[in-house]
């Protein structure tokens, strides 16, 4: 009897994985109009561009791409000028016409969730690249500072989509942004206030970010918090209260200069990092884009990332490819298909 009980409840839960992802189509009648971003919001991440002067480390030929760690220097013209920053950029053998990605990486631990995606976007025609943060969110010791962290990593963002602007040889470039976690976050931000941007796959990210640093189960956020309150004699609540007051870069505040014909979203329903609940509260914020519902948690949702894949791929093909032919490493593109296991597979998605 239990074990038919058993079998039974196990039954309805293969059913239940089953009917995921849930596919949220967006509802353009219902679309908030797009307005210009305020000056006041505007100038919180705005920056003087320089000259990105960047020295080829090293240089790996993969067959259908090739990787290059880069080592930039911000020349003068830049208020970020004398900074360092390193990035890895890959390089199709055969691009698709005029589009380049930037990938924006969790905010802590390695890059190799960014490294997949890059290398998917390569091996698809698509020029990728993502930088190595400068500084680590986790890090804070004010809400100032805090502020200031993700100010740069935004400027650092728009300063690696000037160095694909001039990188990449084409009449027209259209760009995308792909951001995974704290770096979908980042994103969200990018894409409100740096226009040159036409696709924007935000994964895992969320809204109410005060609400989101004071629950998430991340060890280095977590222990940024604990840190804010010993520092400043803060109860959990008071905390909370000071990050709602004072902390100025929250997507909430940039949803809505966010066009949602250029957005993908992937959320997952048991997050503990960025709970579902601030994600669903972003997707609110960005006027309902088109949205995937994931049955996991934050890391286990790696078992559907060959769909989340498969997915941002064709979204970005979709809203990046141009008509005029892009010329990487001497050669152009002919009739090059996309090379997508997930579509041929037969999975559902």
């Amino acid at each position: 009897m239990v074990r038919a009980v058993l079998g039974l409840l196990l039954g309805f839960v293969f059913l239940f994985w089953l009917a995921f992802p849930w596919h949220l189509t967006p509802d353009p009648e219902n679309f908030t109009p797009v307005t210009v971003v305020p000056n006041e919001l505007a100038n919180l991440l705005s920056y003087e561009r320089g000259t990105l002067r960047a020295v080829e480390i090293e240089n790996e030929d993969k067959g259908s791409y090739l990787r290059k760690e880069l080592a930039w220097i911000v020349a003068p013209g830049s208020n970020s000028t004398g900074r360092k920053l390193s990035a890895v950029f890959y390089s199709p053998e055969k691009s698709l016409p005029g589009a380049a990605v930037l990938v924006v990486p969790i905010l802590g631990g390695n890059y190799g969730i960014a490294s997949i995606f890059c290398r998917y976007l390569a091996e698809n025609g698509i020029p990728s690249l993502f930088l190595r943060r400068s500084k680590e969110l986790g890090k804070a010791n004010s809400v100032k500072e805090l502020n200031s962290t993700m100010r740069q990593l935004v400027i650092d963002q728009r300063l690696g989509l000037d160095w694909l602007q001039g990188e990449i040889r084409a009449e027209s470039l259209s760009l995308g942004i792909l951001g995974i976690s704290m770096g979908g976050v980042i994103s969200s931000l990018v894409t409100a206030v740096d226009k040159r941007l036409k696709a924007s796959v935000m994964i895992m990210a969320g809204s109410n970010l005060p609400e989101v640093l004071m629950s998430t189960k991340g060890r280095s956020i977590a222990k940024m918090r604990d840190r804010l309150m010993k520092n400043h004699s803060f109860s959990p609540e008071e905390l909370l209260t000071n990050l709602r007051e004072n902390l100025r870069l929250n997507p909430t505040e940039f949803s809505a200069y966010v066009d949602p014909k250029k957005v993908l979203m992937f959320m997952t329903i048991f997050d503990r990092y960025i709970p579902f609940s601030s994600q669903r509260a972003l997707r609110k914020e960005l006027s309902n884009p088109e949205a995937y519902i994931i049955p996991t948690g934050h890391y286990s949702a790696r078992i559907y990332l060959k769909s989340i894949k498969a997915k941002s791929l064709e979204f970005l093909r979709q809203r990046l490819q141009k008509s005029n032919l892009v010329v990487m490493r001497g050669v152009e593109l002919g009739d090059y298909r996309v090379r997508s296991r997930f579509s041929e597979s037969g999975y559902r998605f």
